[in-house]
């Protein structure tokens, strides 16, 4: 019989199995891909200089999380720095109006003390203007890929303060690709107490205390890293399902995002002098792909289409191009003439994921914080759903879960 089982070799799972390893435990970790890193999905291409970010891409501050192993791996972690443009009467120039957005978070740092509701509930009470609505939707269903309806304001304003502990406003990428850092959490995880089943996914947990079985394997205990979206759709069942497991998953959803990489013959762009130096780019509100990105630090043909919440389901490649092309006021065949390459993975039709990430619904907080309380010393959850700090849907979260649920295990040992 195994010590403890780990249902998910995301950073979640390979954290928590790399702490309790380091504190003399044996682990064997089942993950349903064929390849370590869960959300983080980095492609290698001979023919692009920089690595294509399908998943997770941008390290959203200076977390400890993600820097301790930064620092004590030796890896490389450059700053995304840059202009950012925006588009206005069809025209791209510098950002220079951050006003409703400003304004719109200090409403939100006033919601703390009142009933939490839905932010379309919140926008209509707090009597925001046509341009800072706009903006803070934007925002909301852009950054979180939240649905407006649906998603809780105290959970945004805890989000809020969460990413100014640790910088969030900084964004770092890796330069040799995001999948290196699933690869440092690995090798952390001493050879001798771990193993590692690739292809090997599991569709029912039964357990009574301090017994599991999962599939072929048996332990005593379990830390279940699953995304919630595959939670929720009980692709993974776990019988019989705890107390208020139901409940917490209810209270949270999971987010909608669409990404597309575009690999081009060079960096066109470089001919006009105000785009040479470009970071971000955002388009009009017409247009469906609304936020765009380069490879800045590196000097790349690249560029990176994201759209988030409810308006992704309907997003299509073509219609990324026709945005790109009304960005850089070309025609789209001459776009399309430069293109060699296009990336693109879809997480919600993904059946190991149902989803790119999670977040927190109305009156959702409590019971969703429930999710990280241990049931009867035997089942453990983690992953970024189960973040208690506010991070929810980032790596940094998703590695503190791992560390909580290890240090839980190692508690009841």
């Amino acid at each position: 019989m195994e010590d403890i089982l780990i249902i998910g070799a995301g950073v979640a799972g390979l954290a928590a199995a790399a702490e309790l390893a380091n504190n003399g435990a044996h682990v064997t970790i089942v993950e349903a891909r064929d390849r370590i890193g869960g959300r983080i999905h980095t492609i290698h291409d001979p023919l692009c200089p920089v690595p294509i970010e399908l998943g997770a891409e941008f390290v959203h501050g200076t977390s400890r999380e993600i820097f301790d192993i930064v620092h004590g791996r030796g890896m490389l972690a450059v700053e995304a720095t840059g202009s950012h443009l925006c588009q206005h009467d069809g025209k791209l120039a510098e950002c220079d109006d951050y006003g409703p957005v400003e304004e719109f978070l200090d409403k939100l740092d006033a919601t703390e003390d009142g009933d939490d509701e839905s932010f379309e509930s919140f926008a209509a009470r707090a009597g925001l203007n046509e341009e800072t609505l706009r903006h803070a939707t934007d925002f909301v269903e852009g950054f979180n890929a939240a649905d407006k309806e649906l998603v809780s304001i105290h959970a945004l304003s805890r989000q809020q303060k969460a990413e100014e502990v640790t910088g969030g406003l900084r964004s770092f990428r890796f330069a040799a690709g995001y999948d290196k850092l699933a690869a440092e959490l690995f090798r952390s995880i001493p050879a001798g107490s771990r193993r590692l089943y690739l292809n090997s996914p599991i569709e029912r947990i039964q357990w009574s205390p301090e017994r599991v079985r999962a599939g072929r394997f048996i332990a005593k205990r379990v830390i279940v890293t699953t995304p919630l979206g595959v939670l929720k759709e009980r692709r993974l069942r776990i019988d019989p399902e705890p107390n208020e497991f139901r409940a917490g998953l209810d209270s949270m959803e999971m987010g909608n995002a669409v990404r597309v990489v575009f690999r081009f013959r060079e960096r066109f762009w470089d001919n006009r002098p105000d785009l040479a130096s470009m970071s971000f780019m955002h388009a009009e509100g017409a247009h469906d792909f609304r936020v765009w990105w380069s490879s800045v630090p590196f000097h790349a043909p690249v560029l990176t289409a994201w759209i988030g919440g409810p308006r992704a389901e309907s997003a299509n490649i073509g219609g990324a191009l026709d945005t790109l092309a009304s960005l850089f006021e070309m025609e789209r065949a001459d776009l399309d003439s430069q293109l060699e390459a296009t990336y693109f993975h879809n997480w919600h039709d993904d059946p190991w994921s149902c989803g790119s990430y999670s977040y927190v619904r109305a009156e959702g907080p409590p019971a969703a914080d429930g999710l990280a309380e241990p049931v009867e010393n035997t089942i453990y959850l983690a992953g970024e759903h189960t973040d208690t700090t506010g991070n929810w849907g980032t790596v940094h979260g998703a590695i503190a879960s791992g560390h909580r649920a290890a240090r839980q295990v190692l508690e009841s040992l």
